[in-house]
């Protein structure tokens, strides 16, 4: 079967500068992103974003980005909250709670990979009310969705390893764990937490992955992806980018489209919409991604019925 791709994602042509916030030429906007600049995942959300911003001189662009750790995230947010931009976009549960914690005036958009009330960003989806809103790529039930994706690949699974950041994501997740399994959350910030949780889950045929949506993962989906291939454990991830490193399979959301999506709301804004009149948009559309490599690499055998489903085939 050959491979089968999405278009390639714009890429940005020019270095990604980094202007004083000062320096402001007609209206601010800052974006604080969870990645590192040299990130391959960086230029791809950063050219979504210029995509859906307003034309022309009039709107400059800064970003900050925040690596995927929490040690950088407080400071960054305070500076952002100085320069008194006139919109802040901004991604990550932690990067979130650090602008919502410096500023109940600035317009801010968000991108969240978990329930933003859970979360408390906002009091609720349709009127979120005050100066914040924005998307999520996280809908109820996807846990089960990721389980029945396991199952499929390996039906005599009994154990669901979750590896799980120590931030509010960690709530798409039933209490009690999922059914009919042993579900352990095995926490993760730095590579010696993922190092460690794969050797608590060894290689027994019994076991299956799901890592849970974070930047602490995202920024490590290269070691996530290899240490699972070397433990032979079917896994699923949220992210395409996992898959495009190596990772087995993902369900979720195109998370270009949906920073593009992210800088229209910003657009609205700049235009005079109130943040707290847009609905938090929740993801309509999801798109499953398979490496064939990485399945005879682990000596798994893809279903057909999941061959059939996919979206995204890497070989």
């Amino acid at each position: 079967m050959s491979a089968r791709h999405w278009p390639r994602r714009a890429v940005l042509t020019a270095p990604l500068a980094r202007p004083a916030l000062a320096q402001r030429r007609g209206r601010l906007v800052i974006a604080v992103l969870s990645l590192a600049e040299h990130d391959p995942e960086a230029a791809p959300r950063l050219a979504a974003i210029r995509a859906g911003l307003p034309e022309g001189d009039d709107v400059s662009l800064g970003v900050r980005w925040t690596g995927g750790g929490p040690d950088r995230v407080q400071g960054i947010a305070a500076e952002v909250v100085a320069a008194r931009p006139d919109l802040i976009i901004v991604n990550g549960g932690t990067a979130i709670a650090a602008i919502l914690r410096q500023t109940r005036s600035i317009p801010v958009v968000f991108q969240y990979t978990s329930d933003p009330v859970a979360a408390g960003i906002v009091p609720q989806l349709a009127r979120p009310g005050g100066n914040v809103t924005g998307f999520t790529s996280y809908a109820p039930g996807m846990p089960y969705k990721w389980l029945d994706l396991l199952r499929q690949l390996r039906p005599e699974m009994r154990r669901v390893c979750l590896l799980v950041a120590d931030n509010p994501s960690a709530r798409i997740f039933p209490t009690g764990g999922l059914p009919g399994l042993a579900t352990i959350a095995l926490p993760i910030a730095d590579d010696a937490d993922v190092e460690r949780a794969f050797r608590s889950i060894g290689q027994a045929g019994d076991a299956g992955l799901m890592v849970v949506p974070s930047s602490v993962a995202t920024t490590r989906r290269g070691l996530i992806t290899r240490l699972a291939r070397e433990a032979r454990l079917p896994a699923v991830y949220a992210q395409i980018s996992f898959v495009e490193v190596g990772g087995l399979l993902s369900y979720g959301v195109n998370l270009a489209e949906q920073f593009r999506d992210v800088a229209g709301y910003g657009a609205r804004i700049l235009a005079g919409a109130r943040p707290g009149d847009l609905p938090v948009q929740a993801p309509t559309r999801f798109e499953l991604a398979i490496n064939l490599g990485t399945a005879r690499a682990i000596g798994l055998e893809i279903p057909t019925p999941l061959l059939a489903a996919a979206d995204v085939l890497l070989d």
